[in-house]
C-alpha cells in the first residue's frame, strides 16, 4: 500500500507449508528470517487472491514470476509431497495457490484499501493448514499426528546434524545473506516436494537467499535519491494534512498490528485510505517506478551472474514442470 515499502523475506516458506528449520546466528545480530511455522495462506477468503497489472515487474520478472506459471509449478510441488506422504502412509491434500498481492495495484486502488486497509498479513499460525489437512489430523491419535508432522516437516534441526546417524547428508543448510544460516530436513516430504521442481534443493534456496538481498539493495540506493528524498516529504505534508503523523511510509502500514485474521480495523482503512489518495494525488506510482527501474539498472550491473543464475534455474524449473 506504501510507496517504496521493502520486500518481505520470505525465505522460510518451502511449498505452501514451512519446513522445520534452525537458523543459527552470529553474536553480533539478530535474525533477519524468523523461525518458520506451519503455515498455509491458502484459505485467505477475506482478501483478494490477485490483483492485476502491477506497475512495475521487478528486475525482468526474476524476482516477481508470472503467476501462471507459478500456479503450475506449485501444483507440481504440492502433488509431489501428497505422493510422498501416502508413500509413508498418510494423506496429504493439496494446498490451493494464491497468487501474491500485485505490488502496483495496491498503492493505487481506493477501492481496495476501503476494504482491505493495508493488507496486512496474520501471524503465522502453527496449525493454520488448509482445513481439509486439519480434517485429516483430527481424526489420528497423537502418536500418528506427531508421526504426520514429522513426514511432512521433517525431524527436529539437532544442534549439530552431525550426530546424527547420516546427519551431514540429511540436512541441509542455507547461508544466509547477512549472517547465520537456516537449515532444512532434505528426507522430508515438503522438500522432497519442491525437488520435484526445482531439482538440486540446496542450489535453489541458496541462490534465492542471494537474490533476496537485490531488492533491499535497491531501496537503500533509492534512499539518498534527492527525488526519493522530495517525494517522501511531499507524501508526509499529504498525510499530515489528512490527520496522519508518520516519518515515512513504511511507518504508517507498521503501526497497525493484526490479531489472527481479524478483520482490519476503523483505524487501518482509514489512514490506508489517506495513504493511497496521497499517494494518487502526488503521482508517486510513476516516481517510484521510474527510481526503482533507474536502481535495478545498477544493481543488475553488478550482479549479472546472480541474475543469471536464477534465470536458469527458473527456467529448468518450468522446463522440469510444463515439459518446456
Amino acid at each position: 500500500m506504501m510507496p517504496f515499502r521493502r520486500a518481505r523475506n520470505r525465505l522460510v516458506s518451502i511449498g505452501t507449508v514451512a519446513v522445520a528449520v534452525s537458523v543459527t546466528m552470529s553474536a553480533c545480530g539478530s535474525p533477519s528470517v524468523q523461525p518458520p511455522r506451519l503455515h498455509s495462506r491458502a484459505d485467505e477468503s477475506s482478501g483478494p487472491q490477485r490483483l492485476s497489472g502491477a506497475l512495475y515487474v521487478p528486475f525482468a520478472g526474476v524476482l516477481a514470476g508470472r503467476p501462471r506459471i507459478e500456479a503450475i509449478m506449485h501444483q507440481a510441488s504440492e502433488e509431489a509431497v501428497s505422493a510422498c506422504m501416502a508413500m509413508r502412509g498418510y494423506v496429504y491434500h493439496p494446498e490451493r495457490y494464491v497468487a501474491p498481492l500485485a505490488e502496483g495495484d495496491s498503492f493505487t486502488d481506493l477501492a481496495f484499501a476501503r476494504v482491505h486497509g493495508y493488507h496486512l498479513p496474520a501471524p503465522a499460525d502453527e496449525d493454520a493448514l488448509h482445513p481439509s489437512n486439519h480434517a485429516e489430523l483430527d481424526g489420528l491419535n497423537d502418536d500418528q499426528r506427531r508421526g504426520w508432522r514429522q513426514a511432512l516437516l521433517g525431524l527436529p534441526v539437532p544442534r549439530d546434524p552431525r550426530t546424527l546417524p547420516h546427519g551431514a547428508d540429511r540436512f541441509i543448510s542455507i547461508r544466509l545473506p547477512h549472517h547465520g544460516s537456516i537449515t532444512y530436513d532434505a528426507s522430508s516430504c515438503a522438500v522432497r516436494g519442491l525437488t520435484r521442481v526445482y531439482g538440486d534443493v540446496q542450489v535453489w534456496r541458496q541462490t534465492q537467499a542471494d537474490v533476496s538481498t537485490l531488492r533491499e539493495s535497491v531501496f537503500e540506493a533509492m534512499s539518498s535519491d534527492s527525488d526519493y528524498i522530495q517525494s517522501i516529504s511531499s507524501w508526509r505534508d499529504c498525510m499530515r494534512r489528512m490527520g496522519y503523523e508518520y516519518s515515512e511510509p513504511r511507518s504508517a502500514a507498521d503501526s497497525f498490528i493484526r490479531q489472527g485474521s481479524a478483520p482490519p480495523s476503523r483505524a487501518e482503512i482509514s489512514a490506508a485510505v489517506a495513504d493511497v489518495s496521497c499517494y494518487r494525488t502526488l503521482g508517486l506510482a510513476t516516481v517510484r517506478t521510474d527510481l526503482t527501474k533507474k536502481y535495478e539498472r545498477v544493481v543488475a550491473r553488478q550482479h549479472p551472474g546472480l541474475l543469471n543464475r536464477m534465470r536458469r534455474l527458473l527456467r529448468l524449473a518450468e522446463a522440469r514442470t510444463i515439459g518446456r
